[in-house]
């Protein structure tokens, strides 16, 4: 059911997801196509916004600020894996894997190769302060329209 509180964590989150992903983009290697990285980061942020916060919302600020922190990570394992898995079947059909195991193995080799990115200390920085305010601004929310 929608609520205040899933609208407003969709939304700082997806606008949290646009920061980082632009971020990002200046750290990954030259000529490397970015084209529906933004949006797709950003949809799959609004997903986990709505599905996460809004489950675990309602329990007061100081968990509050632990649910908006695991619904940025969730965001961010998502956003890896979605890509890791576009990059592994591009990969695939250049018949760069032996078998399908090989490629699977790489693909989470891709996860924690773009998970890595996210450690760079604005991204890093960014994801931790974002995630404390979408816990809090969601909580907020919760108690005020609830």
């Amino acid at each position: 059911m929608p609520t205040a509180a899933r609208l407003i964590a969709a939304v700082l989150l997806a606008a949290l997801a646009y920061h980082t992903s632009n971020i990002a983009k200046t750290l990954l290697p030259e000529g490397t196509k970015v084209g529906v990285f933004t949006p797709w980061a950003m949809a799959i942020s609004v997903a986990c916004a709505w599905r996460v916060v809004g489950r675990l919302i309602g329990r007061g600020y100081k968990d509050a600020v632990s649910t908006g922190l695991y619904a940025v990570a969730c965001s961010m394992f998502f956003t890896c894996l979605l890509f890791a898995i576009t990059e592994m079947i591009k990969r695939s059909t250049k018949l760069r894997y032996d078998g399908p195991m090989e490629a699977i193995v790489a693909m989470f080799g891709l996860v924690i190769e773009y998970g890595a990115m996210f450690l760079h200390p604005p991204i890093l920085g960014a994801l931790l302060v974002g995630g404390v305010v979408i816990g809090i601004a969601a909580e907020w929310a919760e108690k005020k329209w609830h």
